[in-house]
């Protein structure tokens, strides 16, 4: 048995690329066919496996009259995002279902999801890891539900000024990413990069489909050192009026040098010792 498995390694499945299941399967079959049952039958090297099975098989129960279901059903419910579980991949379910119990049902090519006897979801199996199959109707309405009167109006605010938010914010709905704090994080970083850089990075990363405002924040940095450009500081100013709308009379440093130059030419005295040491 262990030779089998290592010659079905070795022979077939090394270095092997296929696109899904049914091209798998497909040149396993010609492999059987053209490879595996050409080998010299063990016992008798004048033999072939194909030549032992065809003789062995007359001897052998017939196979039942209906295959072998390979179906798998389970119950299952999504967390806090409209995403199920299945084999080590998520599977989009409409956002209204979220934490409702609900039944998978999955067989070789699709993954079905109901509630109760009504279907509300179906996939094409993944058979990689980590993979989220979305079906972007399941998100629909979704991310205009209201988080918070704020979060709307700046959400509102952000889309008018870089229409590109629109998808981002759909985006962070579709993979769990907090609106209310990505909102936010887009806010600061108009502030502080200012309107075409911030463009720029959210069009970007709504072109790689990356959700994470990090992200946006990171190619804004980017896109700044690029330039040469110093983002510039955000600053709290207090809501009482008249406070936002002060400004300060910009003066020229070298009115300053005299003092310097003085500072240099004048004898320390006692009274500016003291001064020192009382300071």
């Amino acid at each position: 048995m262990e030779r089998t498995i290592r010659f079905v390694r070795d022979s077939f499945a090394t270095g092997r690329v296929y696109r899904d299941l049914a091209d798998a399967n497909s040149q396993l079959s010609e492999w059987v066919d053209k490879i595996a049952n050409r080998r010299p039958w063990p016992d008798d090297r004048l033999q072939t496996v194909h030549d032992v099975w065809q003789d062995e098989q007359q001897r052998l129960l017939s196979l039942p009259a209906n295959d072998l279901s390979s179906t798998l059903k389970r119950p299952t419910r999504s967390g806090k995002t409209p995403l199920v579980r299945f084999d080590r991949n998520d599977y989009s379910i409409p956002y209204q279902l979220v934490g409702k119990p609900l039944t998978l049902i999955a067989n070789d090519d699709d993954v079905k999801i109901f509630e109760a006897d009504s279907e509300i979801a179906r996939h094409k199996r993944s058979y990689d890891q980590g993979q989220r199959i979305i079906d972007r109707s399941h998100f629909i309405g979704a991310y205009e539900r209201r988080p918070g009167a704020e979060t709307v109006t700046a959400r509102a605010y952000l889309t008018a000024l870089i229409p590109a938010t629109n998808r981002l914010f759909e985006l962070m709905v579709e993979h769990g990413v907090g609106l209310g704090a990505g909102v936010a994080k887009i806010l600061s970083l108009i502030t502080e990069y200012g309107e075409a850089v911030v463009g720029r990075a959210v069009g970007e990363a709504v072109t790689k489909e990356i959700a994470r405002p990090a992200f946006v924040a990171q190619l804004c940095q980017r896109y700044a050192l690029e330039k040469k450009a110093t983002p510039t500081l955000p600053i709290d100013l207090p809501d009482r009026p008249g406070v936002r709308e002060l400004t300060t009379k910009t003066h020229d440093p070298s009115n300053y040098d005299h003092l310097a130059r003085n500072s240099d030419n004048k004898k320390p005295e006692e009274g500016d010792k003291l001064a020192c040491c009382a300071v």
